[in-house]
């Protein structure tokens, strides 16, 4: 079998792990070798995606140390893959810029070894029935200390999420957050408990939260971030009113609400009793049609 020493994109689609470990593991039967035109299999691979590959149970650990140059990695419906068993050696991904995890069934948390991952800027968890919030405050800080470069993070479809992990507030450098279909996330009862992921949150300019049934009001913590331009309010039903805090957010230039019948009742005209709090944004899109642009309130819904 060829090393494959200049492959650049690999993708394995409803097949068995045997060809990614068959590749991976020949590094251990080449031996040193003196030629400078040497390279050690998938050594310049740069995009990975594993896709229904349904016997992988573990990432090959000592053998994922070849992969210095991978900048993408797609890991989806994998159902028998645990991650937490897996001993993978994260921190030879030192180029890795955009890492995609869909579909597993049993990724409950992330792995301890992900704060190794420095250089990502894109993270999305996605249809991950088991993830969780830790119970423990430890466990859940370790990966995200790492995540000095992360900018955009996509949770979505995760049953059993109901708050931020607290690990959060250390990833400062966040500038897009999307909270999408995850019908246990709630508004904490604790205020403390609220404020903790939000604290870091020092780049934050785009919030997204899209079906969330059991969210009844926005986060408190939210209040202390003062750099969110873009605010989008999607199918939450049971968000019946904005905070009085929003009033004084200077930052925010966009909000848009879609689908939440009582705040867009209480938003969506010149006499709504929410409306003072929003006056001052900008740019405001109620249920698609805008009502105000560039500070300009227009009485006429038909405007685009």
């Amino acid at each position: 079998m060829p090393l494959f020493p200049s492959l650049e994109e690999l993708y394995l689609l409803n097949t068995s792990s045997k060809p990614l470990l068959q590749t991976i593991m020949l590094v251990n039967s080449v031996g040193p070798s003196t030629s400078s035109n040497f390279s050690t299999p998938l050594s310049k691979l740069k995009s990975l995606r594993l896709y229904r590959i349904a016997d992988l149970e573990s990432l090959p650990a000592e053998r994922m140390r070849n992969l210095t140059s991978l900048v993408y990695l797609t890991i989806q419906i994998c159902d028998k893959l645990d991650f937490l068993t897996d001993d993978v050696q994260w921190h030879s991904l030192q180029s890795l810029y955009s890492l995609q995890l869909f579909n597993l069934p049993k990724l409950v948390s992330l792995p301890k070894g992900f704060q190794y991952l420095t250089s990502l800027q894109k993270l999305t968890i996605s249809y991950c029935d088991q993830f969780e919030s830790p119970s423990s405050e430890d466990d859940d800080d370790m990966p995200w200390q790492g995540f000095r470069s992360l900018q955009s993070l996509t949770i979505e479809q995760l049953p059993k999420l109901v708050s931020l992990p607290k690990g959060l507030q250390y990833v400062t450098t966040l500038r897009d957050l999307y909270i999408d279909d995850c019908d246990q996330f709630e508004s904490p009862s604790s205020e403390d408990d609220d404020d903790m992921p939000w604290q870091g949150f020092r780049s934050l300019q785009s919030l997204y939260i899209h079906g969330l049934p059991k969210l009844v009001s926005l986060p408190k913590g939210l209040q202390y971030v003062t750099t969110l331009r873009d605010l989008t309010i999607e199918y939450c039903h049971n968000l019946t009113a904005l905070p009085e805090w929003i009033s004084n957010s200077s930052s925010l230039s966009r909000l848009e609400i879609y689908n939440c019948p009582k705040l867009s009742e209480r938003c969506g005209n010149n006499i709504g009793m929410d409306w003072p709090k929003i006056a001052h944004i900008p740019n405001i899109q109620i249920d698609r049609k805008w009502i105000q642009i560039d500070h300009k309130y227009s009485s006429s819904t038909g405007i685009a």
